[in-house]
């Protein structure tokens, strides 16, 4: 999970630095989510799938929009301005927000750490953006980055929808998913070219310069399958809770680390601060994950035991039943021999 933030921040410092460079970047993607969904459809083909029904299709369209839209939020935020570091603080947003979307859209019951955890993810989003309506004067330091700072916020939200559709699709393939998020990312990576964020992106220099648009292309798709598998990877082997602190805490490290490295921005007090909160925040969220996690667990396994309970006595109710057919047929066998004696 640690490797899985630090590749979130690999993801939007390199969609930054291709920016900068004049390159292309989003007709880049384009190419390389195209290039990755090739092998995955083929996968799928020649090996024996379960396709979802009509029902789930709209779970799983709208899982892997929100998905996409997710990352993509996060990566424009980046690209007009807003630092990498302050953008994987904001986003981790998402934890707080799944609490109040599982209350809206599933019935989930909230309680008092929910309502502490939500003021200190928005004292925290406070301490980072420095709005002027609050502090007085402007702290930005572009032109786009209170734009930047809404849209890692609003790709918080969308992370959280996606784990809302994630429950209710549960049951389907992770290569389906996988599939029907890369079939969607191809459009969508079309869209910002169009948006007023810096330079005009043409495809001619692509065509220019074919060896270094490989290069990137191949590094574009080797961050996009390392966001896929490693997220998967540490998941399996991490208990919940676990993964959501170090994800956000590697995240959050890491894109300050780039910030000084790359951009020459250095955080400022209040903005760790800001961030400090907001972590506290998701530790707070995964404390009240726990107890919520083990009763599941203690659920399945007193639901295990009754099971086998009931096997336990259905056997024995077999075997009291197969001993009085025995003595049944032996009771009717030795009168059988009686009265053939007699006879």
């Amino acid at each position: 999970m640690i490797a899985s933030g630090a590749c979130v921040t690999c993801e939007m410092v390199t969609s930054k630095l291709i920016e900068q460079s004049q390159w292309p970047y989003w007709y880049l993607l384009a190419v390389s989510v195209s290039l990755g969904t090739l092998p995955v459809a083929m996968l799928l083909y020649f090996r024996p799938t379960i396709w979802p029904s009509l029902a789930d299709t709209k779970w799983v369209l709208a899982r892997s929009a929100f998905e996409d839209l997710h990352w993509y939020l996060a990566v424009v935020a980046v690209i007009i301005g807003a630092p990498p570091g302050d953008v994987a603080a904001l986003t981790s947003i998402d934890i707080i927000a799944a609490a109040f979307f599982g209350r809206i859209f599933l019935g989930e019951k909230l309680k008092k750490l929910h309502l502490v955890a939500f003021v200190l993810a928005i004292g925290g989003a406070i301490c980072i953006t420095r709005p002027e309506f609050i502090f007085g004067f402007s702290q930005s330091s572009c032109r786009y980055c209170t734009v930047g700072y809404c849209l890692a916020l609003l790709s918080g939200c969308f992370q959280a929808a996606s784990f809302i559709c994630a429950r209710k699709s549960a049951h389907i393939s992770i290569g389906v998913l996988t599939l029907t998020s890369l079939i969607l990312a191809i459009p969508m990576a079309l869209v910002p070219p169009f948006l007023p964020m810096g330079h005009e992106d043409t495809a001619e220099q692509m065509l220019q310069e074919p060896g270094k648009a490989v290069g990137l292309i191949l590094i574009i798709t080797m961050w996009a399958l390392l966001s896929i598998a490693l997220p998967a990877a540490g998941a399996t082997r991490c208990p919940a809770a676990v993964s959501a602190i170090v994800f956000t805490s590697s995240a959050m490290v890491s894109g300050y680390i780039a910030q000084i490295v790359f951009f020459g921005e250095m955080p400022r007090i209040l903005t760790v601060v800001g961030a400090g909160s907001m972590l506290l925040s998701v530790v707070l969220m995964t404390i009240l994950l726990v107890p919520s996690t083990q009763s599941k667990s203690n659920a399945t396994g007193m639901k295990d035991e009754e099971e086998a309970s009931e096997c336990a006595e259905s056997t024995k109710t077999e075997i009291h039943s197969g001993k009085s057919e025995e003595a049944d047929i032996s009771s009717v066998n030795s009168s059988a021999r009686d009265l053939h004696v007699r006879m």
